[in-house]
């Protein structure tokens, strides 16, 4: 089964993990990514995705993927966490091509965390 883990805010796809085995993510667990770093996510929503069948059909429909929404999660005070950025937006609203802050004109290039 095919796992899509999606930002919550953003809708930026931080995993795609094609041979997921096992339990899948159910909404509040808290969960842990390794992109680089380690870092921990709360699941807010599970969307299940079914393969197109005819409307007739309702039993055994297979199941093509499953979209993990998540927010980054602070396991210390137990809330949701979104780091804030040298130039004091938060990261969820970055982007890939840099930042959205100020109506798209902050001269942040990238997520860079406050030291």
């Amino acid at each position: 089964m095919v796992v899509n883990v999606l930002h919550h805010k953003t809708g930026e796809q931080l995993l795609k993990e094609s041979t997921w085995q096992g339990e899948t993510p159910r909404v509040g667990d808290v969960i842990e990514l390794h992109c680089g770093h380690k870092q921990q996510w709360k699941v807010e929503e599970v969307d299940w995705v079914f393969e197109e069948v005819p409307e007739s059909k309702h039993d055994d429909v297979p199941l093509r993927s499953l979209n993990v929404r998540v927010m980054p999660f602070d396991d210390a005070t137990g809330k949701e966490f979104d780091p804030v950025c040298i130039c004091g937006h938060v990261q969820s609203i970055h982007s890939p091509n840099g930042c959205t802050g100020r109506s798209h004109t902050c001269e942040c290039e990238k997520f860079t965390p406050k030291s």
